[in-house]
């Protein structure tokens, strides 16, 4: 089997890993999980899975016309407007205190419900990954 974009695929691994490691030692050293231990984990988990995902895109699924393809495209896409999320509420959370980011997750949680929608049913690119970083 050829990968196809072999730095692609290891640098994706690589940070596959990194954000495992970092996931795991954040929560073994925390003394209370709180909210914003919560958030930091699900950042770095999902930018972990999302990278999983775009190794095995550029890795071993390179022809986007497969359904293969599409699906971990999907995927990958769906857990980065996750790591967005996540984003938002630690910013939110820093900026502006427990219960803004409380309330950035209901709007936020209700915007990723559209935006998975909409790559349910379109075959996006990535750049609306971006845009709902916005």
């Amino acid at each position: 089997m050829r990968i196809h974009e072999p730095d692609v695929t290891i640098t994706d691994f690589a940070l596959t890993i990194e954000c495992v490691v970092l996931s795991a030692l954040l929560y073994n050293i925390a003394p209370n999980h709180s909210f914003l231990l919560t958030w930091f984990l699900v950042a770095f988990l999902s930018i972990g899975l999302s990278a999983l995902l775009g190794g095995l895109l550029h890795g071993f699924l390179a022809n986007p016309n497969t359904k293969a393809h599409r699906q971990v495209w999907q995927s990958t896409l769906a857990v980065l407007g996750v790591t967005a999320i996540a984003l938002w509420v630690l910013g939110t959370y820093i900026l502006f205190g427990p219960a803004s980011a409380r309330i950035a997750v209901q709007i936020a949680g209700g915007v990723w419900f559209l935006y998975f929608f909409y790559i349910v049913f379109r075959h996006p690119p990535f750049a609306l990954a971006l845009a709902f970083y916005l």
